[in-house]
C-alpha cells in the first residue's frame, strides 16, 4: 500500500538569522519560534491531528561555499493531541538534526547532503533515527535516499516500531 498514512505539517513561525555573522566568522546563530499543526487529512475513525509550539535554534560551522555542518535541535510542547494522547511517549519533546553539506569542489560527492535526525521518546526504548542522503542530478534535482527506524513516524501508527527504506527524487535540497 503506497500511502498508508500521509501527514501534512503547515507551520507558522518567526525566524531570526544573523546572515552577516556567517560571512565574518563562519558560524550562524539562527532561531525559529513557531506553531506547527500536523494532521493526516483522513475521515474518522482514522483522523488524527496535533498541534505543537516549538523553538529551533540552528548553528552553522564551516564556510558557506565549502563543506559545512548545520546543527539544529528542536524542542516543543504539545498544544493538542487530536486522538494521540500518548504521542509524547513515542515522539518525546525534542529532536536533534545534523546536516552535512558537501562543498561544490569536493569531487564525486560535490553538492551532496547527508542528514541525521534523532528523536527520543519519554521512555528509554522509544524514539527514532532517520538518515537522509541527497546526491545532485544536474542543477535542479537530487537523488534522495532515506532510512527510518523507530516510533512516531506517522500520527496514525505512532506507537508501532517501523523500519523504512526509501528512494526518490528531490527538487530542493534541505
Amino acid at each position: 500500500m503506497p500511502f498508508h498514512d500521509s501527514s501534512y505539517r503547515p507551520s507558522l513561525f518567526y525566524e531570526v538569522a544573523d546572515t552577516d555573522r556567517i560571512r565574518r566568522k563562519g558560524s550562524l546563530p539562527w532561531l525559529q519560534v513557531g506553531y506547527e499543526h500536523e494532521s493526516n487529512g483522513k475521515a474518522r475513525p482514522e483522523s488524527r491531528g496535533m498541534d505543537i509550539f516549538f523553538v529551533r535554534p540552528r548553528l552553522f560551522f564551516g564556510k558557506p561555499e565549502g563543506t559545512h555542518f548545520r546543527f539544529a535541535p528542536k524542542v516543543w510542547t504539545y498544544l493538542g493531541r487530536g486522538g494521540n494522547s500518548d504521542m509524547k511517549h513515542y515522539r518525546g519533546y525534542s529532536d536533534l538534526l545534523g546536516i552535512l553539506d558537501i562543498g561544490k569542489d569536493e569531487g564525486f560527492f560535490s553538492k551532496s547532503q547527508v542528514s541525521v535526525t534523532l528523536r527520543k521518546g519519554v521512555h528509554w526504548h522509544y524514539g527514532s533515527l532517520q538518515v537522509d542522503a541527497a546526491y545532485p542530478m544536474g542543477s535542479t534535482f537530487y537523488l534522495h535516499f532515506q532510512y527510518f527506524n523507530g516510533f512516531g513516524e506517522t500520527i496514525l501508527d505512532f506507537n508501532k516500531r517501523e523500519t523504512q527504506y526509501r528512494m526518490g527524487i528531490m527538487m530542493i535540497a534541505w
